[in-house]
């Protein structure tokens, strides 16, 4: 059977701090220019710190991009998916979650239906998002509850 190539489209999204993009942007920004700098103005020899910052280079300017261009969480029918960085991304299914704890320090804890929490920390999303953020994920929690007890 083939799947269906819907394009599913999040609820709503919630950004990135523009300070996070800002350092981003300047580091990998750095990166480059020191490693063009090495690899363009030594006279016909390969200087050895040049390849050694490529890798630096290239992965931290993907990363800017991934920062520019995705939201730090995007909240759907079903779940919640969090986008910290290239490396670290993580969904969570309201089906499997029982209750969200308060914001406490950039942070709430989630409790799963077999009584694990998990905290979740939230360090890089817009201070004005952060409540926005607990409280949807809560309403779909709940409804999701509502959904499971009928």
């Amino acid at each position: 059977m083939k799947k269906n190539n819907e394009i599913e489209v999040p609820e709503s999204n919630y950004e990135r701090h523009p300070l996070v993009i800002l350092i981003s942007v300047i580091v990998s920004g750095l990166l480059v220019f020191f490693t063009f700098y090495l690899f363009k103005y030594q006279e016909f020899e390969v200087h050895g710190w040049a390849l050694i910052l490529v890798p630096p280079a290239l992965i931290s300017t993907f990363q800017t991009l991934l920062y520019i261009l995705n939201p730090y969480a995007s909240l759907f029918k079903n779940r919640l998916e969090l986008n910290k960085s290239m490396f670290s991304n993580k969904v969570w299914y309201f089906n499997d979650i029982k209750r969200v704890s308060e914001i406490n320090k950039l942070s709430f804890e989630i409790t799963y239906n077999d009584g694990d929490k998990e905290k979740l920390n939230l360090a890089g999303i817009k201070p004005s998002h952060l409540q926005k953020l607990r409280d949807a994920l809560h309403k779909c929690v709940y409804e999701s509850l509502e959904r499971r007890d009928d």
